[in-house]
């Protein structure tokens, strides 16, 4: 469970979906922009139950970096875990919007390359999950 407000794990789910649908017709940047959003969703109603701002990303940095406990200076204590699924998930977002003449060293060119970090932005979705879940319940 997301949140108790219906939408925002089934708005993640289903645009995981359609990433998935998108990266087995072949459509890469669809794709990778289909899994930002849910990583974005999921940030967004972690903020929201915690009344953390969220319009920006910056604002979505914040969240993640308060979440995982790193402070202004970029030191933590504890493996910042969603950090790193955040930042996937950032690639995700610059492979989507990012113009091919852009940067091209950087830009992924097959399928298994969108399909390598899947598995941490799902991870991530899933932590922000209980994130969002633990918030409600104790309030």
């Amino acid at each position: 469970m997301l949140s108790p407000e219906p939408g925002h794990q089934a708005q993640a789910q289903e645009l995981l979906e359609a990433a998935d649908a998108a990266f087995d017709a072949g459509k890469l940047r669809e794709g990778a922009w289909h899994m930002w959003e849910a990583a974005r969703v999921s940030v967004v109603a972690v903020a929201q139950a915690r009344g953390w701002p969220s319009a920006t990303m910056d604002d979505l940095k914040e969240v993640i970096y308060r979440l995982d406990g790193i402070d202004e200076n970029g030191h933590y204590e504890t493996r910042p875990i969603r950090f790193f699924s955040f930042v996937m998930a950032g690639l995700f977002r610059e492979q989507a919007v990012t113009d091919e003449w852009d940067y091209p060293e950087f830009r992924w060119e097959h399928e298994d390359e969108f399909r390598s970090g899947q598995a941490s932005v799902r991870k991530l979705i899933a932590k922000l999950s209980e994130d969002a879940a633990a918030e409600y319940q104790v309030q």
